[in-house]
């Protein structure tokens, strides 16, 4: 007879666990089952965040500096590119831009890139006076006096530089 209740207290045991365990992994699955997100994109707002996040324009600019400085002035454009895209109105970027296409020969696309500059800061003395050079350079001398005489009004130790 104790056998028989040890037996019966057994199952009794097995039943409610396996019972508990049913329900729990019911309500385990009932979490579980929506759809994982990790493989999917960011949804458009948060991308969008992140590509305006004004630390990792700050980020791209910084690597680019490093470039420059280190020759590899290819490189340093794209990086320069992508702080300006995801922070428009960064004008340093837009400057570094403008000095590395200036270097690059690429003197369109610089003088593109200090009318950005001065679009987004009108006191930016050295875009004012890098653009009289590249305009100096490319033979528009009328332009270039211009330049050079408004990076003067913004600075005026720079009146004796002979342009």
């Amino acid at each position: 007879m104790e056998k028989r209740i040890a037996v019966l207290v057994t199952i009794a045991i097995l039943v409610a666990f396996i019972g508990c365990t049913t329900e729990n992994q019911t309500q385990v699955e009932q979490t579980t089952i929506p759809e994982s997100t990790s493989d999917k994109q960011p949804e458009p707002q948060i991308q969008e965040t992140i590509e305006t996040d004004p630390k990792e324009a700050q980020t791209y600019y910084a690597e680019g500096f490093t470039l420059y400085k280190q020759g590899k002035y290819l490189d340093a454009l794209e990086k320069f590119d992508k702080a300006s895209q995801i922070d428009p109105n960064f004008a340093d970027a837009w400057y570094n831009k403008a000095v590395t296409l200036s270097t690059l020969g690429r003197y369109q696309e610089a003088i593109q890139s200090y009318d950005k500059v001065i679009s987004i800061d009108p006191n930016h003395t050295k875009a004012w006076w890098n653009k009289g050079v590249i305009l100096n350079k490319i033979g528009k001398y009328e332009e270039s006096q211009e330049c050079f005489e408004r990076a003067k009004q913004l600075d005026p130790s720079l009146e004796n530089i002979e342009t």
